[in-house]
């Protein structure tokens, strides 16, 4: 949402980051486009996916793009840590990803939403381990997960 986009800007100018963190004003995900936001009166729980977070807020749409995408665009080789918790879209990010984004990704922390996407956690857990991450991961009694996620150093 672009309250939450404007308290991260700020973090990053406070924190005296802008030299190593740039803020787009964009959304990752499958594809690249234009997707709705339901930006929830909550900070913190807006999301693409229509939920009760989202109850009472508005829409906007935002720019979407792919997460390899983004990489290209930014001659980006190498990302050392992938932070995600997107509110119930981690699998539509994943579906934007391929197999050369995957190489370039060297460690992932997540959260997973099953109460807004059931089976959401597995299906991230089953992508991970098809492009060679090992993983850490814990799904609650109330649908959410916790991953950490690194590649494997070949021997």
């Amino acid at each position: 949402a672009p309250t939450t986009r404007e308290i991260l800007e700020c973090n990053v100018a406070a924190n005296d980051l802008s030299s190593q963190v740039t803020v787009l004003p964009l959304a990752v995900g499958s594809e690249n486009g234009t997707i709705a936001l339901h930006c929830s009166p909550e900070q913190g729980h807006s999301s693409f996916v229509e939920g009760e977070f989202v109850e009472n807020g508005t829409t906007v749409d935002v720019q979407m793009m792919t997460l390899p995408t983004v990489l290209d665009e930014r001659n980006i080789d190498q990302v050392d840590l992938l932070k995600i918790d997107i509110e119930g879209a981690e699998t539509d990010l994943f579906e934007g990803m391929t197999p050369d984004g995957w190489k370039r990704v060297k460690r992932v922390t997540m959260e997973t939403h099953d109460k807004l996407r059931p089976g959401a956690h597995d299906r991230v857990l089953a992508e991970l381990k098809q492009h060679g991450f090992e993983i850490h991961s814990e799904l609650n009694q109330f649908g959410l997960g916790y991953i950490n996620a690194y590649q494997a150093i070949a021997a």
